[in-house]
């Protein structure tokens, strides 16, 4: 649906046409992600299986018990290209040493936040005859049915003073940050997206009647180079902190990271204690925290918003439209058909989606109106 608002020719070509880049023998981006989605999946459920708590663990068990998980990844016929020269394997150690160093990051978070992984990959909708939890279904104008399916990387839960809150993670290979602009736009749905689809099994998923929720977030899967000697530990975990959309309730704060001092910020979460030692947002993340019923608006935006992609796609209208933001073709930057399109701004006819910068209040506010207008 994101390729739809990014430009709807790249999606006609992509999913209509299903062109696709000449394959390279190498190592893909893409492939690179399934082999850090894969990895970390198995960390989980070998953790899960025997019952195994990274709180509990020590230095050195960690780093045992993530080797093993290494080593059986890295047996896969798909991820065989690692052993094919020396130039593979080294990038084999690198990726090796990213996923130590992601454990590390997750041990190191798990001994000062509430919040602890309960499921991972976590299948929603029917994707090649394999079903899982209950996906969302769109009802379009035209009488069809938009059925939307995807996998969760990772359901993150916490029963604190008789609540139960509920988050879920994304992992990303390369840097994200939530965008507000991006979001309303309809050109970053997954954060949104997964946590309205958990929220929906929430009771099944933890066995408790109330669940409330408490985010959606970005995991940044790397392996940070520092550029100072000083309080590397702390700045390495710095690397590792969340990105995404909080729900903006004091109570959560407390569960998100139980370890702060006064006047310190969190290493994790985008939250901190003040001089008088209460919880308080972190500076600069306003834009990132919602009010649950803020939260739910949003969600209901993102629906209409996919409702509206899936009309355009049925509709077999296809426009030349790619999105452009902050004096960047965000749409053109990376995309491997330019040479089919030739899309050309000296074209009269050829004409950029412009997508005017909003801030969170400015974006609810026009969420609430197109509510009122419906």
């Amino acid at each position: 649906m994101e390729n739809v608002y990014n430009c709807e020719y790249k999606y006609f070509v992509q999913f209509g046409l299903k062109l696709k880049e000449r394959m390279i023998y190498g190592l893909t981006p893409a492939a690179t992600g399934d082999f850090y989605h894969e990895s970390l999946d198995r960390f989980f459920k070998l953790l899960f299986s025997n019952e195994l708590s990274l709180v509990n663990m020590t230095e050195k068990e960690r780093q045992a018990f993530t080797e093993k998980v290494l080593q059986e990844v890295f047996g896969e016929l798909r991820f065989e290209i690692l052993d094919s020269s020396a130039r593979m394997n080294y990038i084999r150690y690198q990726l090796s040493q990213t996923i130590q160093k992601v454990a590390w990051a997750l041990q190191k978070q798990s001994k000062n936040t509430g919040l602890h992984p309960l499921q991972t990959e976590i299948l929603f909708g029917q994707i090649a005859g394999a079903k899982g939890i209950p996906g969302l279904e769109l009802p379009l104008q035209n009488g069809g049915r938009l059925h939307v399916r995807g996998k969760i990387d990772r359901i993150d839960t916490a029963t604190e003073q008789d609540e139960t809150w509920l988050s879920v993670v994304d992992y990303k290979s390369s840097g994200r940050t939530f965008d507000v602009t991006e979001a309303y736009y309809g050109m970053a749905m997954q954060l949104l997206t997964y946590l309205d689809v958990a929220l929906m099994d929430a009771v099944r998923l933890t066995g408790q009647a109330t669940v409330k929720p408490a985010g959606s977030y970005y995991l940044h899967v790397h392996n940070p180079v520092l550029t100072e000697n000083e309080e590397i530990e702390k700045n390495t975990l710095k690397k590792f902190s969340y990105d995404g959309v909080f729900v903006d309730d004091p109570r959560l704060l407390e569960v998100l990271d139980h370890s702060l001092e006064a006047k310190e910020q969190s290493l994790i979460y985008p939250v901190k204690k003040n001089a008088k030692d209460e919880y308080q947002k972190g500076s600069y993340s306003k834009e990132k925290f919602f009010t649950e019923e803020e939260l739910h608006q949003f969600m209901e935006h993102n629906r209409k918003n996919m409702r509206l992609a899936g009309e355009a796609i049925t509709s077999g209208e296809i426009k030349l439209n790619p999105a452009y933001k902050d004096k960047q073709r965000i749409a053109c930057q990376f995309c491997p058909f330019r040479s089919v399109c030739t899309f050309d701004v000296m074209l009269k006819e050829n004409n950029y989606h412009r997508l005017e910068k909003l801030d969170k209040d400015e974006a609810l506010r026009r969420i609430l109106k197109r509510g009122e207008e419906e």
